[in-house]
């Protein structure tokens, strides 16, 4: 059984976490054997999930190399595991985080694998980084598996932040056009309806339709902003998991140009991921299977799915990849000469630098077809905007002549 605590570590500090047990009586002689006094100690329900949990999110890559850093770091120079997480613990920013490794920290102690004491948080760490801390105390090399885990993560985090880096300054663009439209149409536009009421001229049919447009925004507005705000929260529970997730990915892979990035990214994380596992000794099978969780398509998550129960009746991993999923030719083949050699997961790390590179200049292209494009829509609706207004300018100066 499961038990959540509150204990007093030293006259001044308190801490919390969970601890397992057969009662709470055992809980508590387990806590004072560390050295803890307990002031609380509740089962833990195990039931449904905590309804605030829908709420929370994974650590970030960011956070989680530079935890992986730090323990490979600690653990090499000879600082005891229950130090190190003790260590570490005090220095994060994330609190969860912090809590969570205070947690880890009193079941190692009470004689618990790291790598279970790790699944006990599994909104917190990725099937990954457990998969490679298992891997790492079964040979006793914690100290390199957190080392290589800290590189797996500034190379995913480094990948991400060149997207969106790329995704900048077009999503500014949009935002500012959006607005200045916006507030054209909702603001300015009804004070020249005023003016054309009163001349008493049939208006061309662009000055109508904006008008039209104008006086529905300005009594509307705000009912349009309810509409898109109850859609995008809409969409984002049906796409959330499930079918409706998995149309919404396979709808992704086939939109031109952000398609061809989301599968080099796809291939990259792939690749990197796979070769991390198999360099810090996970076997293939079980390293396909962490590698499908870890993939943000589904749809690509499901043919590397495919691929494992392909591998898992005989298949090599090349061949599986060519029949069930849809990356280039040229990973089949690194991949190939890969498994021939003996040097799978060196050519898969090099199949995760080379799409890499293909992400970069991928990337580079899109905001360089959207940035013209971007100005191009919104310079066209400025300037309807302003032909619609002139037009009935210039008929009324043509009368007067």
């Amino acid at each position: 059984m499961l038990f959540t605590y509150t204990a007093r570590k030293s006259p001044t500090e308190m801490l919390s976490g969970t601890i397992e047990a057969d009662n709470a009586q055992v809980a508590r002689a387990k806590l004072k054997r560390l050295g803890y006094f307990p002031v609380a100690i509740e089962r833990r329900r195990q039931g449904g999930a905590n309804p605030l949990e829908l709420f929370t999110y994974r650590v970030s890559a960011r956070d989680l190399a530079l935890l992986a850093r730090q323990l490979g770091t600690l653990l090499g120079s000879g600082v005891g595991l229950s130090e190190a997480l003790s260590l570490v613990s005090a220095q994060v920013h994330n609190t969860r985080l912090g809590e969570a490794l205070k947690d880890i920290e009193v079941r190692v102690a009470a004689g618990e694998t790291l790598h279970d004491a790790m699944s006990g948080h599994r909104r917190l760490f990725p099937p990954f980084l457990v998969s490679v801390v298992a891997a790492g105390e079964a040979g006793g090399m914690l100290a390199e598996v957190f080392d290589r885990a800290a590189e797996h993560y500034e190379a995913i985090e480094q990948l991400r932040g060149k997207i969106g880096g790329a995704l900048v300054y077009p999503a500014f663009l949009l935002l500012v056009g959006g607005i200045s439209v916006a507030v054209l149409v909702t603001f300015v536009v009804p004070r020249f309806a005023e003016l054309f009421a009163g001349v008493g001229q049939a208006l061309p049919l662009p000055t109508r339709m904006l008008l039209a447009v104008s006086g529905f925004a300005a009594a509307w507005w705000w009912a349009v902003l309810v509409a898109a705000a109850g859609l995008a929260a809409g969409l984002h529970y049906a796409t959330r998991d499930g079918a409706g997730r998995m149309v919404l990915d396979s709808i992704k892979l086939e939109i031109p140009l952000y398609g061809g990035i989301i599968m080099k990214v796809e291939t990259a994380r792939f690749a990197r991921t796979l070769s991390s596992l198999l360099e810090n000794g996970v076997p293939m099978l079980g390293s396909l299977d962490v590698v499908a969780d870890t993939l943000g398509n589904r749809k690509i998550a499901g043919e590397v799915r495919k691929v494992r129960e392909a591998v898992e009746q005989g298949s090599a991993l090349g061949e599986a990849l060519r029949r069930h999923t849809r990356f280039a030719d040229m990973a089949f083949s690194m991949v190939r000469v890969g498994e021939s050699s003996g040097a799978t997961p060196e050519m898969l790390d090099k199949i995760a630098s080379v799409y890499q590179r293909e992400v970069d200049r991928a990337a580079s292209a899109m905001t360089t077809v959207l940035e013209p494009v971007l100005i191009l829509v919104m310079g066209g609706c400025v300037a309807f905007i302003v032909i619609s207004i002139l037009l009935p300018v210039f008929r009324l100066e043509t009368l007067v002549h």
